[in-house]
């Protein structure tokens, strides 16, 4: 019998075998379903927002690191002065007077190197076109002349682009300047970052979370300082070098191999090519030296001298830092060297709180 309009069924027919799936009634598999969809909806939503943000989202990363990396020598000054904002400006101010040292000690010997170098044309000329000169039997051999006019046609072909040259080092120097503007911010507010981010956590885990996090952040800092010890070790070897070889200003030098030194993958290389580059003006001889100087010290510097010294800072095998070190290249290029020591030393940390610790717990009851 048909039921009327407005009569209630009591005892409504069965659902067939096939609307069932283990167990489960229709209702409650289109919940399970749409509920399956809409989290995988948001998240390629939440990733692809990710993707489109990278660029921001790294040079925030980076700005944390960096304060992170700092914290350390924030602190030193903390505690002769109260003030954390005045620390933070003195650091800062420290490290734009240093940027200024380096940049007032360099500057004349270029301007030094270019007058030298005008004025020396004639002659150079003049050995270009005698056979029995070194720069006359180059030519003969190499065809400097012909190498030269072709360097100086791509200099002009990159000139004529100008527009792209100048907006790609526009948006480096942006780049750079947000950076730094939220490397201070961090850095003036990392206490107060760190308690808001504490709370956040579970009350129950809170205390050994805690611990965890600090313990990571030293981590940072302990790299910071052997980064700049490494830093500091190649410039007074450098300088001992140039000085003994005889190339011209050699403190100018070992300051740009410093600082050049503490970018991550080109920084040596940079560091190395002006050396060479001046060395080669003073002679041949003085210039071959400097360049198998640089090589030797590179190889010394990356298997010996930083794996040991972040073995002591940030308590990572040698073998680790170089391990480290070429995988993060490989993923993030200079970023991924940047941080990669830390990064290891800080899974390093986890791995043996989290997973070694209470396995040896374990074994001792």
């Amino acid at each position: 019998m048909v039921p009327g309009w407005g009569e209630v069924v009591e005892n409504p027919l069965p659902l067939p075998a096939w609307w069932t799936i283990g167990g489960m009634t229709s209702k409650e598999v289109f919940r399970i379903t749409a509920t399956a969809a809409a989290t995988l909806l948001l998240v390629s939503l939440g990733a692809f927002c990710v993707y489109l943000a990278r660029h921001v989202l790294l040079l925030i990363a980076v700005g944390a690191f960096l304060a992170i990396a700092m914290e350390p020598a924030v602190g030193f000054l903390q505690r002769f002065i109260k003030s954390r904002k005045i620390a933070v400006a003195i650091l800062l101010l420290a490290l734009v007077g240093a940027i200024s040292l380096f940049i007032a000690s360099i500057v004349p010997p270029i301007l030094t190197q270019v007058d030298t170098l005008l004025e020396n044309i004639p002659e150079y000329q003049r050995q270009l076109e005698d056979d029995s000169t070194f720069l006359g039997r180059m030519e003969q051999r190499f065809d400097l002349t012909s190498r030269l006019r072709d360097g100086v046609e791509g200099a002009s072909n990159a000139l004529s682009n100008f527009g792209s040259v100048f907006g790609t080092l526009a948006s480096a120097l942006a780049d750079l300047l947000v950076v730094l503007a939220l490397t201070v911010y961090f850095l003036v507010n990392l206490p107060k970052l760190k308690k808001q981010g504490y709370e956040l956590l579970p009350t129950a885990r809170r205390r050994k979370a805690i611990g965890l996090i600090e313990q990571v952040f030293d981590k940072v800092g302990g790299w910071m300082e052997g980064n700049i010890l490494i830093s500091v070790i190649a410039g007074f070897v450098s300088f001992v070098a140039l000085l003994l070889i005889g190339v011209p200003f050699p403190a100018a030098l070992a300051m740009w191999v410093a600082i050049a030194d503490l970018i991550p993958m080109v920084g040596a290389m940079l560091g190395a090519v002006v050396c060479v580059a001046v060395a080669f003006f003073s002679g041949i001889v003085p210039g071959a030296i400097t360049l198998i100087f640089f090589i030797a010290y590179q190889q010394i510097e990356n298997y010996v001298i930083s794996p040991r010294v972040m073995k002591r800072t940030v308590d990572v095998s040698a073998l680790a830092v170089i391990i480290a070190a070429l995988i993060g290249g490989t993923l993030l290029g200079p970023v991924g060297v940047l941080v990669a020591v830390p990064a290891a030393a800080s899974l390093k940390v986890i791995a043996k709180e989290l997973w070694l610790a209470p396995r040896a717990a374990e074994a001792k009851t």
